[in-house]
């Protein structure tokens, strides 16, 4: 590459990096609406975020739940909503999003199904220009369970720094946790699958497609750098089109976290 070339990358990262701070000036935070059937997994994925977040900033702290995560020294404010009344109750009183994550369990057709049926109809309706992440919980169902134990020490070595697990107390714990693969032939077949997940995004135009566990923690963090990634690319784009203008001053109370 030749250096005019050179410049014309230099001239638009920087452009990239004042649009990026101007977003974060504007918005003293995010709010993030988490989106799903009751037992879709949304609580525990706010907590698991927490929770990292937690361990990542050194606190000594971890309540159960948490209604706040900070994301690169940004506070973003997770809403966790279980059912599609309740979501047109909050658009009343919410009326911005930076961005909502629509989850369902692998485990459960049901929960699948109702992504297409009720809940992006609904984000289509209330939200039609927020960015929406459809994110598929419980993959720790697909592996083995000796293997699925392995796997959340091996994770908790790596946060923690100790091979030690919090989660093996007792062995009601442990199943509770670890509940038994079924031996039968056609037990996977009842899983929802990663393509079907991603094909499932891609027809309804969500901005992205991940799949994650609050029990291993797997893709949890990457959950997290995808949503703040998104949100800063959208925020951005809506500068653009409208000049230099970004949304509105907004108040604590203007969204209603629960």
């Amino acid at each position: 590459m030749d250096k005019s070339g050179e410049s014309i990358l230099d001239v638009d990262s920087i452009e990239l990096h004042r649009k990026r701070r101007e977003v974060l000036q504007k918005f003293p935070y995010f709010f993030v609406a988490f989106i799903g059937n009751q037992g879709s997994g949304k609580a525990e994925v706010r907590r698991a975020c927490f929770q990292q977040t937690s361990i990542t900033n050194n606190d000594t702290l971890l309540p159960l739940d948490a209604k706040s995560i900070v994301i690169n020294d940004h506070r973003i404010d997770l809403i966790a909503i279980k059912r599609v009344h309740e979501f047109a109750s909050q658009a009343s009183t919410c009326s911005y999003l930076n961005a909502l994550i629509v989850f369902y369990n692998i485990t459960n057709l049901e929960h699948f199904n109702s992504v297409h049926q009720k809940w992006i109809p609904a984000i289509k309706r209330l939200y039609p220009t927020t960015p929406f992440i459809i994110c598929a919980t419980g993959i720790e169902a697909r592996t083995e369970n000796s293997l699925r134990k392995t796997n959340v020490s091996m994770q908790f070595k790596k946060i923690l720094g100790s091979c030690e697990s919090p989660l093996k107390a007792t062995n009601s714990a442990e199943d509770d946790l670890f509940p038994l693969v079924s031996n039968k032939k056609n037990h996977y077949e009842k899983f929802v699958t990663k393509e079907m997940g991603e094909a499932l995004a891609k027809e309804v135009g969500a901005t992205s497609f991940i799949e994650v566990s609050t029990i291993t923690f797997e893709n949890i963090s990457k959950l997290m750098d995808l949503m703040f990634e998104k949100i800063m690319e959208s925020e951005i784009d809506k500068m653009s089109l409208h000049g230099h203008r970004i949304g509105r001053p907004r108040p604590d109370e203007t969204c209603i976290l629960t």
